[in-house]
């Protein structure tokens, strides 16, 4: 065992006042090939502590000036000494002082005269506690320094996932949105643009589950939706977009995951939003005060082959659309159970009668309805025209 200490042999402090005792602990100790140094006092002991790095220490409870409860005391006291095993040595055979060293710290205790066999069992089981205390520091730290890294590479991939996220707008479209992972990285994303002049799409889609996986194939979607990547797609059709999306993202082929999408096209000429709801909870229209669900038959895109249905709206002035992802109120209600689209919508009237109905605020209200921690990602999109 000793042999396996590092490839270095273990270094014991012998510390006792009677040079006798140390000459016999030494011999005992070089014989189980150890290194091993002395010390004839308290003072002595901890100058070498402080000094030099020791496995163990062998010490004398009863000496002049500093006893070995000082020094064990004075040990457990210092960081750099703490971790080093102790085993008590004396004459005294009474329960009491026993369990005042090992209340303090000491790990294991021997009587004089040393009984070389006893001796070698106890030195010998508090080397290997010790090795396997190293061990276990070692892995600890190894394993700590992997989740710094991890978390760097964590915290670098959300900012660029949040990178994605488009820039607020003022005219003639007024866009204001939150977007909170319950993780690192999330699978909720939105995105908005003109087509041209007169065409304005905004969209939110929420990819099944969260983290990495879903974080990835989010952005994938998200991307492929800005820069126009579904070939021979008519983006101002919100039907043709979906089952274009539905073809070209089969769950078959991405491990099981599927998403929801609203996709919404704004005609400033006409003054009308077309829409497709593909397994989305239904977006809101607020409008004079009154709260309206944009809901259609559509559902989530997962590769398998089905039609879907484009609702249309006349806009008026003023209008504002909120799009949203489910982790807004799938929270636990009073009852404990998990709140449902319906639950949602009743506090919204609620929330919208107070005028409480800034986005901010929904968040704020939700968040401590589950005391500040949401179970799924949050995404909030708000459209005004």
């Amino acid at each position: 065992m000793l042999n396996e200490f590092a490839g270095v042999r273990p270094h014991v402090l012998v510390v006792d006042d009677y040079e006798q005792n140390r000459e016999i602990l030494s011999i005992y100790l070089e014989d189980m090939e150890v290194d091993v140094s002395e010390a004839e006092s308290g003072e002595q002991a901890l100058t070498q502590l402080s000094e030099h790095r020791f496995d163990l220490v062998l010490l004398d409870i009863l000496m002049p000036g500093l006893t070995g409860q000082d020094v064990l005391k004075a040990m457990k006291a210092n960081p750099d000494m703490q971790e080093v095993s102790v085993i008590m040595c004396s004459a005294l055979t009474d329960t009491e002082t026993v369990v005042a060293c090992l209340q303090l710290g000491a790990e294991d205790y021997v009587s004089k005269p040393f009984d070389r066999f006893v001796l070698e069992a106890r030195v010998n089981g508090c080397l290997e506690r010790k090795l396997l205390r190293d061990r276990e520091r070692n892995v600890t730290k190894q394993l700590e320094a992997s989740q710094q890294l991890l978390q760097i590479e964590l915290d670098d991939a959300a900012n660029y996932m949040r990178s994605l996220l488009p820039a607020p707008l003022t005219e003639p479209v007024k866009t204001h949105w939150i977007f909170k992972p319950c993780s690192n990285l999330g699978g909720d994303s939105f995105g908005y643009q003109w087509l041209d002049d007169d065409t304005f799409v905004f969209y939110l889609l929420d990819v099944s589950g969260h983290g990495v996986g879903s974080a990835l194939f989010s952005a994938s979607i998200t991307d492929w939706l800005r820069v126009g990547s579904l070939h021979q797609v008519d983006f101002t059709q919100p039907d043709e977009v979906a089952v274009a999306l539905n073809h070209a993202f089969p769950m078959v082929k991405h491990d099981g995951k599927y998403f929801t999408i609203w996709y919404a096209v704004y005609h400033v000429s006409t003054q009308k939003i077309r829409y497709c709801c593909c397994g989305h909870p239904p977006s809101l229209l607020f409008r004079d005060g009154v709260l309206s669900a944009l809901s259609g038959d559509g559902a989530a895109i997962n590769g398998f082959e089905q039609d879907y249905e484009v609702n249309e709206l006349d806009i008026q002035a003023g209008d504002r659309i909120l799009l949203f992802s489910d982790g807004i109120y799938e929270l636990p209600g009073e009852d404990g159970i998990i709140m449902g689209y319906a639950d949602f919508i009743g506090i919204m009237n609620t929330l919208n009668k107070d005028s409480l109905i800034s986005i901010e605020h929904l968040v704020e209200h939700f968040q401590s309805a589950n005391f500040g921690q949401f179970l799924d990602d949050v995404s909030l999109l708000e459209i005004t025209l």
